[in-house]
């Protein structure tokens, strides 16, 4: 008996978080530094913010290995979008933006600093997720123009 009260209290606590399943998307990315002058990886995560239509936050993580130097950077960024249409939609972007390069010379050293970046992107529906497409400006340590493709699976 006191299990079957257990289990029906569990899924009537559990039952108004299921109903708000979030639309979390992640995925994969190729990205390109314009000052760095090389391409990169991306790893991105994003999820609408319920309560404002058309805003979503979301973190990027952006990694360049170039011969001897690592280079790491993170971004939390917000999106408004402000077209949507059928499996398309454009969205600007706002965030700060996390740098950091270290060295390997024979000794090791390292650096970081923040920043800001602005810039808009794209996406279109295809299959289990959306392609993406995204301009960015940096401002900070390594202030440059960042240009990234990927797609983002729905996991939710």
């Amino acid at each position: 008996m006191k299990l079957a009260r257990n289990v029906l209290m569990t899924a009537a606590l559990c039952a108004p978080l299921s109903a708000q399943a979030v639309d979390l998307q992640l995925g994969p990315g190729l990205i390109y530094g314009g000052q760095l002058k090389e391409f990169g990886l991306q790893f991105n995560l994003y999820a609408p913010i319920e309560s404002v239509v058309g805003l979503r936050a979301g973190f990027d993580a952006n990694l360049w290995l170039v011969d001897t130097i690592n280079m790491l950077s993170f971004n939390v960024n917000g999106h408004y979008l402000f077209f949507e249409q059928g499996p398309m939609a454009a969205y600007a972007l706002a965030g700060l933006n996390y740098f950091r390069q270290s060295y390997d010379l024979g000794i090791k050293m390292s650096d970081g600093e923040m920043g800001f970046n602005i810039g808009a992107g794209g996406q279109l529906e295809a299959g289990p997720g959306l392609f993406y497409s995204e301009v960015k400006y940096v401002l900070g340590y390594k202030e440059q123009l960042v240009v990234g493709l990927g797609y983002r699976f729905s996991v939710m």
